[in-house]
């Protein structure tokens, strides 16, 4: 079954929102690892729209999540907000 676009790019825009208001707090884990949880709990309950979700949050934060980073905040976290680009995979 594909997984449903709708609830993908909610999770995606979700994703985004965390990182660019709330990515340069120190002690915060990545947005990538609720979207993990996401993606279990989605894959148990056999919930699509639930998987889909923390599919797009964890594309959302592809850089961190290929570097495995959980808690220290990224280079383009600690840009000044004017910097910071929001729909960017950073």
């Amino acid at each position: 079954m594909p997984l449903p676009l709708l609830p993908a790019f909610g999770g995606f825009c979700a994703g985004r929102a965390g990182h660019y208001y709330g990515g340069h707090v120190h002690g915060v884990p990545h947005h990538w690892i609720p979207g993990a949880c996401a993606v279990a709990y989605g894959l148990a309950a056999r919930n699509p729209a639930v998987t889909a979700a923390g599919v797009g949050m964890m594309v959302s934060d592809w850089h961190d999540l290929r570097a495995l980073r959980f808690f220290a905040p990224s280079a383009a976290d600690l840009l000044p907000r004017g910097q910071r680009r929001f729909w960017a995979l950073d």
